[in-house]
């Protein structure tokens, strides 16, 4: 039988708010500073204060009306009614401008065949719910409008469904309701005898929730971090089996790439930085933030994107050195072969073939870089007059690209990656013409201290973690390059030279299109990490620009990261990585665990083999198997902690070597 009666809840199901949980509009009403000049009382204050009263006002009462609650903050403030009244229509105001559509509601009324009542258990006045649904555009798609504030019942004790079939005169099972609220939606009606349709897609995901969680501590940035996302996530169409793109996209990449540009921003802004340079390929998407970003907020930044690659910035060094100091063209995260190594050391095919003849010893161009390979590349002389010439050449190019780019005009700049260890910018600096303003400032994502890296403190910035400072999370992210470079991904190859066209020095790509993406949903991860930035709201009277998202950044991260469920293994793991700079040798960022990987485990790199993203490998890896493979990535995090870590709780260890402490320091007073 179809049901005579359509009702619908309201929050979180036909409207929403840009916020995570609905207490956080109290935090920013609170930063308003009108607000703040009746209250006298910081933002955290005034939540505490406004929570309290509304706890207080419901005493005793199956509902509570807003006029009651700021009856209470005018006791707990001490003040007037004039006070208490303008404080009140603040919050409404703030409730207009943060309240959203969900994406979907107005086909879900419209799909509804009989009458449509919306109901809603909360403590706003009718006439203000009424005017927040109109605003979305769905007041003319429902016959009436119910508040348990003007009502004195609600949803949640069941008075509020009886009030409508009783007002109505039809039968329980002839009214239908939709709702978020598995309680006072779905469980209240069907023990009333009414039909019931749950309805959460717009209840927090769980990276969500880690946003919300740092509300308090990012003075409700995070708050409306976690808002954007469920906007972003709900308003992104997609097949049941790539929705962990989204999700993901809108729930950790969008935000924590935002929350780096907006850091970035920030820090420019302050330091007098002018113009800020997004090197290719990872700062491409962090350039199409920052053009978001800028435009919304009025910053007016000269943003430019740097084409130009490490193997491109190499070569060109090597216009001055030697070939003994080509260490970077030999070295790699995986073997490479000797024709990969004269590939980028920039030689023609012809020239590659007749130096591997004047090897001492036949070699195919597939064979596995040794030792010997390398000491005979690096004293064979016509080889690096080869090298030289090319080297010579690519350096004059890649100056005067740099000279048209802005470098020498003495504009204050900064370079933005996303990191790691700095060899990037070393090289880049290396090859700045001699009246090239020298880089004062470098922003990285994540700044690693490695031995073959670049180490200038002075110079170099890390956002979440900073090792050569010493700041952030340093040593808690080894493989954040992981992530961060899934998610920066771009859509042209790699930068493999410069050529002349006209007067104008232009990049040369490997290919138009990046060739890793040509299997997996990269447009559809674009627009949810577009959607996401252009739903975070940054009014700057209600949102901490300033705030600190790091803590919340690093949740998020390590959740996805390190606990991935098995839809997003499955369809992130179908992204491809490309893991040497030539961008020559690709591989899945993550397949299943076989026995085979266990047999080798002792001959080769375990059974990680090219997996970038070991949890997600044994998330993928079938459950007879899975077991094992958990064990070995917990032994392989144990091995981290050192001989005693790894066979102790950490406490445990932590104690164990206060005892050893104190027994070497009683050893030494009794030599003494």
């Amino acid at each position: 039988m179809t049901p005579r009666v359509h009702t619908f809840d309201v929050f979180d199901t036909l409207i929403t708010r840009a916020v995570g949980d609905p207490t956080s509009v109290f935090l920013l009403l609170g930063r308003i500073p009108d607000v703040a000049a009746v209250t006298r009382c910081g933002a955290e204050e005034f939540a505490r204060v406004r929570i309290a009263a509304e706890r207080r006002s419901r005493r005793n009462r199956s509902e509570t009306t807003l006029t009651r609650i700021y009856d209470e903050v005018a006791v707990s403030l001490g003040l007037d009614d004039t006070s208490a009244r303008r404080l009140q229509q603040m919050e409404i105001d703030l409730e207009h401008r943060l309240s959203r559509i969900v994406p979907g509601a107005a086909e879900l009324l419209k799909a509804a065949d009989g009458k449509r009542i919306a109901l809603s258990d909360m403590y706003l006045p009718t006439d203000v719910v009424r005017g927040l649904l109109a605003q979305a555009g769905l007041g003319e798609l429902l016959d009436d409008v119910l508040v348990s504030a003007d009502h004195g019942v609600t949803k949640s004790d069941g008075r509020l469904f009886h009030h409508i079939v009783t007002q109505l005169e039809v039968a329980a099972r002839d009214v239908r309701h939709v709702g978020d609220n598995a309680g006072s939606d779905v469980r209240v009606p069907r023990v009333l005898g009414l039909r019931a349709q749950h309805a959460a897609a717009a209840s927090l995901n769980r990276y969500e929730h880690t946003w919300e969680r740092y509300r308090n501590d990012t003075g409700g940035l995070s708050s409306l971090v976690a808002g954007a996302s469920r906007l972003a996530r709900l308003g992104i169409e997609a097949p049941a089996e790539l929705r962990p793109i989204v999700d993901v996209a809108t729930g950790v990449a969008g935000p924590i790439l935002a929350a780096y540009v907006l850091w970035v921003l920030n820090n420019a802004a302050r330091e007098g930085i002018r113009r800020l340079y997004f090197v290719a390929r990872d700062g491409e998407i962090l350039y199409l933030i920052a053009q978001r970003l800028c435009e919304r907020l009025a910053l007016d930044f000269d943003l430019r994107y740097l084409y130009g690659s490490r193997a491109v910035y190499h070569r060109a060094g090597q216009a001055t050195r030697g070939l003994d100091e080509a260490s970077w063209s030999w070295k790699a995260m995986y073997r490479l072969t000797i024709g990969q190594v004269l590939e980028r050391l920039g030689l023609a095919d012809d020239e590659a073939r007749a130096a591997l003849a004047r090897l001492p010893r036949p070699t195919a161009p597939d064979a596995i870089v040794e030792k010997w390979m390398v000491d005979a590349i690096v004293a064979d002389s016509m080889l690096a007059a080869d090298v030289r010439r090319h080297a010579v050449e690519l350096h004059e190019l890649l100056q005067d690209y740099l000279r048209q780019e802005g470098f020498c005009d003495g504009v204050p700049y900064a370079l933005v990656d996303t990191g790691w260890s700095g060899r990037i910018v070393k090289a880049l600096a290396e090859n700045l013409p001699a009246d090239a303003t020298p880089l004062r400032r470098v922003w990285f994502f994540g700044y690693m201290k490695r031995d073959d890296g670049h180490q200038d403190p002075s110079v170099v910035k890390g956002y979440l973690f900073d090792e050569v400072a010493e700041t952030g999370y340093a040593g808690d992210f080894e493989q954040a390059y992981g992530p961060l470079e899934t998610f920066t991904v771009a859509n042209h190859g790699v930068t493999v030279g410069f050529r002349r066209t006209g007067d104008r020095v232009e990049p040369v790509l490997a290919s138009a299109t990046n060739p890793t993406l040509d299997a997996w949903p990269w447009d559809l991860y674009r627009e949810a990490v577009f959607r996401f930035v252009d739903e975070w709201v940054l009014d700057p009277d209600i949102a901490q620009r300033h705030g600190d998202l790091r803590p919340a950044v690093a949740d998020v991260l390590t959740e996805f990261w390190l606990r991935p469920t098995g839809a997003e293994a499955q369809a992130w793991g179908r992204y491809v990585y490309e893991d040497d700079i030539l961008a020559s040798s690709r591989n899945l960022l993550a397949t299943p665990i076989a026995v085979s990987d266990f047999l080798h485990k002792t001959t080769r790199r375990g059974y990680e083999g090219k997996r970038l993203w070991l949890p997600g490998s044994v998330a993928l890896t079938p459950a007879y198997l899975r077991p094992q493979a958990r064990l070995g990535l917990w032994i392989n995090e144990r091995r981290r902690l050192g001989r005693v870590g790894f066979f102790l709780p950490a406490r445990a260890a932590r104690r164990l070597q206060l005892a050893q402490l104190g027994w070497r320091m009683r050893r030494g007073a009794s030599q003494r």
